[in-house]
């Protein structure tokens, strides 16, 4: 079937070779042309993390994740669910979610904001609380 994609990693990856190979998804993304996507958001490749051996930083999370997100706009409208899968570092996961969730709110609220005086905080402090702040002084519906 030509539904499925593998791309095998050796462990010890870096963040630019991981990144590049990331490529040969959004290339099947666009061929594939899907009404929807699902992330599957685990951080398992953080370099931090003791399984993977993956030598990824917290914002490649919001590389990989912003990237997804734009080419979603061509392809299926932005229509977007992410899971949260998790990670066995509790610091890196806290940090990569972080990363994931801000590239959502930059790619979603970029539609709508058009002012340099918008600002967007994001701090995720545990698995049990969450604080996601969107400050916009201006929204504008339509960018000239």
């Amino acid at each position: 079937h030509n539904n499925i994609l593998n791309i095998p990693l050796p462990a010890g990856t870096t963040s630019v070779e991981y990144l590049n190979a990331y490529e040969f998804v959004l290339k099947k993304i666009k061929e594939f042309k899907p009404e929807f996507i699902l992330l599957s958001a685990g951080f398992d490749a953080h370099k931090d993390n003791p399984l993977a051996q993956l030598q990824l930083e917290s914002k490649d999370f919001y590389s990989i994740t912003k990237r997804t997100l734009e080419l979603s706009k061509q392809y299926c409208d932005g229509k977007v669910v992410s899971i949260l899968e998790g990670g066995y570092d509790l610091l890196a996961l806290q940090e990569s979610t972080e990363m994931h969730v801000k590239a959502f709110i930059i790619i979603v609220t970029s539609q709508f904001i058009c002012t340099s005086n918008a600002s967007i905080e994001i701090t995720i402090s545990s698995f049990c609380s969450s604080r996601i702040i969107i400050t916009c002084p201006k929204i504008h519906t339509s960018c000239t």
